[in-house]
């Protein structure tokens, strides 16, 4: 029987095809100096590339990295010919329900808000009464 190994603490539990990878975004100038770098998770190179146009900002070419591997350098006409990135059915429920989820907080915060404010009334007529009934007595 062959041992077991366990697994490394950098493995994930998901399948190698569903895992997200870390992509740098190399901005060039002009010149083709790097001027900025900026990092994401995508799961593949075609999200990569896809989400390079809104990455780009006013820069005129970007280069992809995925670790040691060059994915592609674009200029900003190429990455304007590629399209947006498309939102999967689970990134739309997820962020509708962080929407959902932000409007609920402000309600609760403005419930929160009310019943301090109830607090604070009551405890200052309570201290009035207090006030009153001392000096009459």
């Amino acid at each position: 029987m062959a041992p077991q190994t366990a697994p490394s603490s950098l493995q994930s539990a998901e399948p190698a095809g569903r895992r997200a990878r870390l992509y740098r975004f190399y901005l060039l100038r002009a010149d083709d100096h790097i001027a900025r770098r900026r990092e994401d998770c995508f799961a593949d190179d075609v999200a990569a590339m896809a989400a390079a146009r809104c990455v780009m900002g006013d820069y005129p070419g970007v280069e992809i990295w995925c670790e040691r591997r060059k994915v592609i350098t674009l200029s900003r006409d190429e990455a304007e010919r590629l399209e947006p990135p498309r939102r999967t059915i689970r990134a739309t429920q997820l962020i509708d329900r962080n929407h959902r989820l932000l409007q609920l907080a402000a309600q609760m915060c403005g419930r929160t808000d009310a019943l301090r404010a109830r607090q604070t009334a009551r405890q200052h007529s309570h201290w009035a009464t207090l006030t009153w009934q001392l000096r009459r007595g």
